[in-house]
């Protein structure tokens, strides 16, 4: 059955480019912290990951701050366009790794919420905090509500299929939706803002760089049993 043969390797190679996109983010925490190393008096504990992309130096008033702070992010870009990228990669992971989960509508809903989730992060590369604060708040309540839901999602959809997949990804969910709601309520504990905003932002980078190395590992599994068959 040739057909059916070629069907399943473009079926695989497709899962293997939806674990790289995926297991890539990690390009993302590495962004994050080059661009932290150039800022003027930045604190990763009280401020926002997003005051790392404004464009200007100057005064700004950001997050719970009762008067404008100095901010001063010189290389800026290097944030900005690793948060588009970041989204490109998760909408593509999202697109290509259908075969990998089971079948059902849960699973189509959870992959809907997270690619929906890099078109959040799309918008917030595009808009700088200072330059279009709207949307950039749009897109950063897209990426975590929309994608700590499909985490969720996807881990009741394959708790049967995968549960270890399954336990991560509501651990993933659950810790990302919670971080955010106290992150949107002001309740920071010890963390700070900044700390609980990357609690959210970091557990979405856990869940799609161990999901993508889960499926790049299935995937040179698969290889190797067809090989040795």
């Amino acid at each position: 059955m040739p057909h059916a043969s070629n069907d399943h390797v473009a079926t695989r190679l497709l899962v293997l480019a939806a674990g790289l996109s995926w297991a890539a983010n990690v390009q993302f925490p590495i962004s994050e912290w080059a661009t932290m190393a150039f800022a003027v008096d930045y604190s990763a504990w009280t401020q926002d990951i997003s005051v790392l992309g404004i464009t200007r130096c100057g005064p700004f008033l950001s997050g719970d701050a009762p008067a404008p702070v100095p901010v001063c992010s010189p290389k800026h870009m290097v944030l900005n366009v690793s948060l588009f990228i970041l989204g490109l990669q998760v909408i593509t992971g999202a697109a290509l790794s259908r075969a990998a989960w089971p079948d059902g509508w849960m699973t189509t809903v959870g992959l809907c919420l997270v690619a929906a989730s890099g078109v959040g992060l799309l918008l917030v590369g595009v808009s700088p905090l200072d330059v279009a604060r709207g949307p950039h708040f749009i897109g950063a309540a897209m990426n975590f509500c929309l994608g700590g839901a499909g985490f969720v999602i996807l881990g009741v959809a394959c708790r049967k299929a995968a549960p270890r997949r399954a336990a991560f990804s509501l651990l993933c969910g659950a810790t990302t939706l919670i971080a955010t709601w106290l992150y949107s309520a002001q309740i920071y504990e010890t963390l700070g803002r900044g700390g609980m905003e990357r609690l959210a932002a970091y557990s979405m980078t856990l869940w799609f760089v161990g999901t993508g190395l889960s499926l790049l590992a299935g995937e040179c599994r698969a290889a190797t049993v067809t090989a040795q068959a």
